[in-house]
């Protein structure tokens, strides 16, 4: 399992499941955290939250970093989900569980995804306070992923704030920590130009090309810069039917809905100065739409894993905890 070697592990725990309800709890509690982390690689969040929850069940619950765990991964499902709250309150529960006993590394994982939902949420300041704690713990360890990933959230939250030129400052910043062609400069690329677009700023089209270049061959993330370029051109019915039918989904599929957000904000604030009062109704429409349906996560969840607020993900075989790796929250 911790070398994603998800099929030789699916064989094996469909080998064990006969006779689990024979074997004492602890190996109850692997087998069920084991099966979550498979539906979690698969991106079946709502399946592995089923697993979490049979793996709570069995009981074996007794050491701090199992618990710790639980609250951390559930989190990630959550955030997955676009339950943001649900997300905030697992990370919470986890950092107050485990504040005097878990290493620094988990430390910076931890406030690094609360920041990041804290951000989507609009709670800016907390997001901030956390980030500089992920910072100086990251300089200490020399972790420049971390710190990399940690300047790019406080940009994203500036822009939150509407606070653009310091967002682009923290990006700038950010990119001393990463590499080109990395996950993390990516995400740098793309908040840079989502910021430029909201300040109308010409610069983005160079930062589109720029980016392009980077991302040749690489159609997976250059989807997610597609859409922005179609923000350039929305009085094209193209681009507006484009973000619609292709970007809507595609971010849909990989869970990247505050994107949605986003986008969909930056093409209402444009109808609305254009004095096209129809088009930015309809867009507020698409929000509302997409509101719903990840309320209706909430619900899918609640229906399969009432009341749970806690999540594992073990590898028993090996005696390790495995965590679930939050990477970058879209993809990059």
């Amino acid at each position: 399992m911790v070398q994603r070697k998800c099929k030789e592990a699916k064989d094996l725990m469909d080998q064990v499941k006969p006779s689990i309800k024979e074997i004492y709890s602890e190996i109850m509690y692997h087998y069920h955290y084991n099966m979550g982390l498979l539906h979690f690689f698969h991106k079946d969040h709502v399946k592995a939250v089923e697993s979490y929850t049979a793996a709570y069940d069995a009981g074996f619950d007794d050491y701090p970093l199992y618990k710790f765990s639980l609250y951390f991964n559930l989190g990630l499902c959550y955030s997955h989900l676009g339950m943001y709250l649900r997300a905030i309150d697992c990370y919470l529960k986890a950092d107050h569980l485990f504040r005097c006993e878990r290493g620094e590394f988990l430390r910076m994982h931890l406030d690094n995804n609360l920041a990041l939902d804290y951000i989507k949420i609009g709670e800016t300041e907390l997001a901030k306070r956390r980030l500089k704690e992920v910072i100086h713990y990251a300089e200490v360890f020399k972790n420049n992923v971390i710190s990399g990933r940690a300047m790019t959230n406080l940009g994203r939250a500036c822009i939150k704030e509407k606070e653009y030129n310091r967002a682009l400052d923290y990006f700038e910043v950010a990119k001393v920590f990463v590499n080109e062609g990395e996950e993390g400069h990516f995400g740098i690329l793309y908040y840079k130009i989502l910021c430029l677009i909201m300040m109308n700023n010409s610069q983005a089209e160079s930062e589109l090309a720029y980016a392009r270049s980077v991302l040749q061959g690489n159609d997976r993330h250059m989807m997610h810069f597609n859409s922005l370029s179609h923000l350039l051109t929305l009085d094209d019915n193209s681009s507006v039917d484009y973000i619609k039918n292709t970007s809507t989904p595609f971010l849909m599929e990989n869970f990247a809905y505050h994107r949605i957000v986003d986008i969909y904000e930056i093409m209402e604030n444009h109808f609305m100065v254009k004095g096209d009062r129809l088009k930015a109704l309809e867009i507020k429409s698409l929000s509302s739409d997409l509101y719903k349906i990840m309320m209706q996560g909430n619900k899918i969840v609640e229906k399969r894993a009432l009341g749970l607020l806690l999540a594992i993900i073990m590898v028993a075989s090996t005696s390790v905890t495995a965590f679930a790796d939050p990477g970058d929250d879209d993809g990059f």
